[in-house]
């Protein structure tokens, strides 16, 4: 190889090298700054009784939100512990909260996953959603061909699925306290 080549080589490796150094400085920086940016509560606990007087409003008010929705849609069924059948057992629950950029609170009552058993408790991971990729491809099918589009937001779409198993989730902890405050 050329001695102007192997140059060429090495300084287009040093070049990239130190693009990769800034970059992964840049990624440590961003994720210091997710990290120290996230004070979303972690439990049922933290919301319904954080310091912040307006978060502690806000928190409780989308925690009734979603079990009202849930009541409203019949995502659940209460059941006496006796009635789970041998073999089955109770998932356990937990709330995830996220405090959007536009200031808006979610918080959802989820299943602890990992305790579900394949085939019995699930058959399929799979959630009907867009990704982004999908929407970009959507926009510039839209923008060639001059469809009209309309936006759509069905709130709480994940609980107009339909399960064909039966899970077994216990009550979460805080779900009479919630319950009692209406």
């Amino acid at each position: 190889m050329p001695e102007r080549t192997r140059q060429q080589t090495r300084d287009a490796t040093q070049l990239v090298e130190e693009h990769l150094n800034d970059f992964y400085q840049d990624c440590a920086l961003m994720s210091a700054i997710v990290t120290g940016q996230n004070d979303e509560p972690k439990t049922f606990q933290e919301a319904c009784y954080t310091n912040d007087q307006e978060k502690r409003r806000k928190w409780r008010t989308v925690i009734w939100k979603e079990f009202c929705d849930m009541i409203k849609q019949e995502v659940w069924v209460n059941v006496d512990q006796s009635s789970v059948p041998e073999g089955r057992k109770m998932i356990g629950s937990k709330w995830v909260f996220k405090e959007k950029c536009d200031r808006q609170f979610r918080a959802r009552l989820v299943c602890l996953g990992y305790s579900q058993i394949p085939g019995v408790d699930f058959s399929d991971n799979y959630a009907p959603v867009g990704n982004d990729m999908t929407f970009q491809v959507v926009m510039v099918l839209r923008l060639m061909f001059g469809f009209h589009a309309v936006l759509l937001d069905v709130e709480t779409a994940f609980l107009y699925g339909k399960l064909e198993e039966e899970i077994y989730m216990e009550i979460p902890s805080d779900y009479k306290e919630v319950y009692q405050e209406a």
